[in-house]
């Protein structure tokens, strides 16, 4: 969604899509059903020599795929033969890549990672042969972290930057000049090294599970990364059973929550049953 304050942003927008032909233009950008938006977009980009896409992984993809069916086209790469670069941010493009590379092949798509939010730019990929994030220190933004060993707890101690260690999980808040105090983002993050400041997204710090203290992170989970957590249950633990989702479900599941639209995601992890048999039930 592009934010429209005024009308000399909406003029400055106008000048950039014409100079560099960004879609969605400012009109389909304010489009209110996300239907009939992406169904715009798909219209314009299906014979455009699409060199460039940004966005949250998951909804690019509906929109591409949208735009290939429609085309006839078998794959992306088919369509876009000169896709060279994919700026992603909002949640893990992990379980995504590998399709996206599928998609494109045989080319090789430059994958860089960036770090958004309504409440600030804080962290952007600079190197490709690196997954972390360079911490943005110079954009009116404090940062502070609580362990997430401590989250939660009453009198747990935020940490300040100068204090905060490689390897340990932290919940991330902020303050800016913009009236934010102590503004929790939601989001866990893990320095992966301090000259400079460098760190990965791990998850969401709502969405973990630690029924027997096994502290199953969002990125363990889908970089199948085991070795990391365990859980003693005493023998209770069931056989895993794979329940396959009908073409579409999720994308049902938030529209009938109302939440269609790169601002929403799928929950990739809860310690409730709620989400799961809403999504059972459609199924």
């Amino acid at each position: 969604m592009i934010p429209i304050l005024n009308s000399s942003s909406a003029t400055l927008w106008r000048f950039w899509c014409s100079v560099l032909h960004i879609v969605p233009d400012l009109e389909q950008a304010q489009i209110s059903d996300i239907n009939e938006k992406y169904d715009s977009i798909a219209s314009v980009i299906a014979d455009k020599r699409l060199v460039s896409v940004s966005g949250t992984p998951d909804w690019l993809l509906v929109v591409l795929r949208r735009t290939a069916e429609r085309a006839g086209a078998k794959s992306f790469g088919e369509l876009w033969p000169h896709m060279e670069f994919f700026a992603h941010g909002g949640m893990s493009m992990i379980p995504y890549k590998p399709i996206y590379e599928r998609e494109f092949a045989p080319r090789k798509i430059t994958f860089i990672e960036n770090y958004n939010a309504s409440e600030g730019f804080f962290g952007v990929q600079t190197d490709t042969n690196d997954s972390s994030m360079l911490l943005m220190l110079d954009y009116d933004v404090f940062f502070e972290f609580i362990p997430m060993s401590e989250y939660g707890k009453l009198g747990a101690r935020p940490v300040p930057l100068w204090e905060a260690e490689t390897g340990v999980d932290y919940a991330l808040l902020v303050s800016t000049s913009s009236g934010l105090w102590r503004y929790d983002i939601g989001d866990v993050i893990r320095f992966t090294r301090k000259a400079p400041y460098k760190f990965v997204i791990v998850g969401r710090t709502h969405q973990c599970i630690s029924v027997w203290g096994e502290d199953l992170s969002v990125q363990q989970a889908e970089d199948h990364d085991y070795e990391h957590f365990s859980a003693d249950a005493g023998g209770i633990i069931q056989p895993l059973e794979v329940i396959e989702a009908r073409r579409g479900l999720f994308y049902e599941w938030l529209d009938s929550k109302g939440k269609l639209g790169g601002q929403h995601k799928v929950p990739r992890l809860s310690s409730n049953r709620t989400q799961f048999e809403e999504l059972l039930a459609l199924n």
